[in-house]
């Protein structure tokens, strides 16, 4: 790539993605799974991603609808969100919580995670949730749940 004065620069890398999987198990308006609080994840979706080495990059894209019941006991409950590499409970590899405010309202959350460093094979990824704060049934995942994963080859110099 060039310069603005037409010169090469020299910290342009390139890449490319050598392998692509992705889930949608919920991608059927007006599908949904009530939460357990406290009792366990709720595995949402789950891939598997091939041909990794380990200077390659690991790419994890997901999203997932969820609605805090009519009849939920707190209104403002905490849903935690996981990644995990190699089953659950595996390695966990991404982890937070979102909470919403409102009876009835509906959400959808965003995860990104990235990683290098990973040993060379094929790799499990699995999206979970629970209910962090609240009681059983204050929180439904709905649709959309999508779980994307990008092997992304180790950068080369051009």
């Amino acid at each position: 790539m060039d310069d603005e004065r037409g010169h090469e620069d020299s910290s342009h890398y390139e890449s490319r993605i050598k392998y692509f999987q992705f889930s949608e198990p919920y991608s059927i308006t007006g599908t949904t799974t009530q939460l357990l609080s406290n009792a366990g994840e709720t595995t949402l979706a789950t891939i598997t991603l091939h041909h990794i080495r380990s200077n390659d990059r690991v790419v994890i894209l997901a999203s997932v609808g969820w609605q805090i019941s009519a009849t939920a006991s707190i209104t403002n409950p905490e849903i935690r969100f996981r990644i995990h590499r190699d089953g659950v409970p595996g390695t966990t590899v991404f982890d937070t919580i979102d909470s919403g405010s409102g009876l009835g309202r509906r959400f959808t959350t965003s995860l990104t995670h990235a990683e290098t460093n990973i040993s060379h094979g094929e790799h499990q990824y699995t999206l979970t949730a629970f209910i962090a704060t609240g009681a059983a049934g204050d929180i439904a995942v709905t649709d959309p749940i999508n779980l994307d994963g990008f092997v992304i080859d180790e950068n080369e110099s051009h």
